[in-house]
C-alpha cells in the first residue's frame, strides 16, 4: 500500500525489503532505473539490502525517516515496517535521490564501484540509468520524506504513537549527552547545588506557567541525572527526588491537600522504582512535569483531577473489598469512565493501581510490624492469603515471607 501511494501521489518509487529474507522483493512502478537495476542484480542487490537493514534500526530508534547515503553514494530514505510497534518485519527504502549539484561529485566513484562488481556486459545499462537521474532540490526531498512518513502511518505499517515516543526519547538523549558532559566536570557538591537551584526554578516556572523555562530546568535536572547515571539508574532516580519533593511541597503550600501530596509522592516513588532504563526514566520525569504544568494551567483552585479522586478513594479504603462498581459510585462516575480516564491520565488500569497500593501497604506492614502474614493480607484488602502472595511476588519479585526475612539480614 505504501509503495502504491508513492507511485501514485509522490511519483517516486520505493523498494520493500523483507527483514527475514523470506519474502519476495517488492518494487514500486515509479522506482528509478538505477535502483531497479541494483536491487535485482545478483551482487548489487545484496549491497542494497544490507544498506537498508543497517539503517532501519537507526530509523526505529530516532522515530524518524532516516535520510542517509546508500552503498553507491546516492542519497536514500529508509523507514521501518513495524505494525505492532515492537518487532521490525521489513524496510521501505526510497533510493536514487540526487540533491542539486551532487552528480558531479559522485559520478566518478559510482562508475568505478559499478565497474568493480559487474562485467562489462551489464555496465552500460547501469551507466545509462545513472545519467537518467534527475537532481532534486532540498525542499522536494523534505516533502518526499514527510509524505513517506505519513504513508507508513496511514497504512498501519508503523505505529505513530510509538514512533513519536521514540523520537522524543532520541531527541532527549541527544540533548542530555551534551549537557551531561558539562556536569561530569563538576564536583559532587557543585552538582548538588545546581540540582537544587534547577529544582527550585522548576517549581517557580510551573507556578508562573512559563513552559520555556520549565523545559530548560527539566533539561538541567535530567542533565545532572545523566552525569550520575554512570553509578547506576538508582543514582539517577535519587537526582530526581529533590525536584519531585519541591514540586509536591509547592502544591501543598498552594492550598493543596497534605494527604493527597503524600499519595502523589508515594505513587511517583513507586513508578520510578519500576523503571530500570535511564531513557525511560527521563521520559517519565518529563511527562510528569508536563502533566503538572497542564494541571496548573487548567485546574481551578481545590479541584482534583479525575484520577486523583479515584486514587484517594483507593488509599482510604484499601483494607476493604473494593469493587469497580463501588469506586464508580464513590467518585460519581460510570465504570467505563473510570477505566478509560484512569488509564488516560495515569497510564495504569484500575486493578493495577489497587494492587500497587495494597502491595505498598503490605511492604510497610512487613517492615515495621510483626503481624502474621494472614493479618497483613487481611489489612491490605486481600481476603485470600495465597492470592496476596501471588500479587506481592509479581510486584516485588520475591514472596512476602522472603521480603520480611531479607530485612532482618
Amino acid at each position: 500500500m505504501v509503495l502504491d501511494s508513492l507511485d501514485e501521489y509522490a511519483e517516486y518509487g520505493g523498494v520493500y525489503h523483507d527483514l527475514g529474507g523470506r519474502g519476495e522483493l517488492l518494487c514500486g512502478r515509479a522506482l528509478c532505473r538505477l535502483c531497479a537495476a541494483c536491487v535485482r542484480h545478483a551482487r548489487a542487490g545484496d549491497f542494497c539490502r544490507h544498506n537498508a537493514i543497517s539503517g532501519v534500526y537507526q530509523a526505529m530508534i530516532s522515530g524518524q525517516v532516516l535520510y542517509s547515503t546508500c552503498w553507491l553514494g546516492l542519497d536514500n530514505l529508509i523507514v521501518p515496517v513495524c505494525p505492532e510497534g515492537e518487532v521490525i518485519s521489513g524496510v521501505i527504502e526510497v533510493g536514487g535521490l540526487l540533491p542539486v549539484g551532487k552528480l558531479q561529485q559522485v559520478q566518478h566513484n559510482i562508475f568505478a564501484t559499478l565497474a568493480a562488481i559487474d562485467d562489462k556486459e551489464n555496465l552500460p545499462g547501469f551507466i545509462n540509468a545513472l545519467q537518467g537521474l534527475e537532481e532534486l532540490p532540498a525542499v522536494n526531498v523534505e516533502n518526499l520524506k514527510a509524505f513517506l512518513r505519513e504513508a507508513v502511518f496511514s497504512s498501519g505499517a508503523l505505529d505513530p504513537v510509538k514512533s513519536e515516543t521514540s523520537h522524543k526519547i532520541w531527541q532527549r538523549q541527544l540533548k542530555l549527552s551534551t549537557l551531561s558532559a558539562s556536569y561530569d566536570k563538576m564536583s559532587e557538591s557543585e552538582r548538588r547545588k545546581r540540582l537544587l537551584e534547577a529544582s527550585s526554578r522548576l517549581v517557580e516556572s510551573i507556578a508562573s506557567k512559563d513552559s520555556v523555562d520549565v523545559r530548560l530546568q527539566v533539561d538541567t535536572v535530567l542533565g545532572i541525572a545523566s552525569a550520575c547515571c554512570s553509578e547506576g539508574v538508582a543514582a539517577a532516580r535519587a537526582c530526581l527526588l529533590p525536584a519531585l519533593s519541591l514540586l509536591e511541597m509547592n502544591r501543598v503550600l498552594s492550598n493543596g491537600k497534605w494527604s493527597k501530596a503524600v499519595i502523589d509522592f508515594s505513587m511517583w516513588i513507586d513508578e520510578m522504582s519500576d523503571i530500570e532504563d535511564f531513557k525511560d526514566l527521563c521520559l517519565w520525569f518529563e511527562n510528569t512535569v508536563v502533566c503538572l504544568l497542564d494541571a496548573s494551567a487548567i485546574k481551578k483552585a481545590g479541584e482534583e483531577l479525575f484520577s486523583e479522586k479515584v486514587l484517594s478513594y483507593l488509599h482510604a479504603n484499601l483494607s476493604s473489598e473494593i469493587r469497580l462498581g463501588q469506586a464508580s459510585k464513590a467518585v460519581g462516575a460510570s465504570q467505563s469512565s473510570i477505566m478509560h480516564k484512569l488509564k488516560m491520565e495515569t497510564g495504569k488500569t484500575f486493578s493495577q493501581h489497587l494492587n500497587g497500593i495494597r502491595v505498598k501497604e503490605a511492604k510497610r506492614l512487613l517492615t515495621f510490624t510483626s503481624l502474621p502474614l494472614g493479618e497483613v493480607s487481611a489489612r491490605c484488602g486481600f481476603k485470600d492469603q495465597s492470592y496476596f502472595t501471588k500479587v506481592f511476588t509479581r510486584h516485588v519479585n520475591i514472596g512476602p515471607r522472603e521480603f520480611r526475612n531479607m530485612l532482618k539480614v
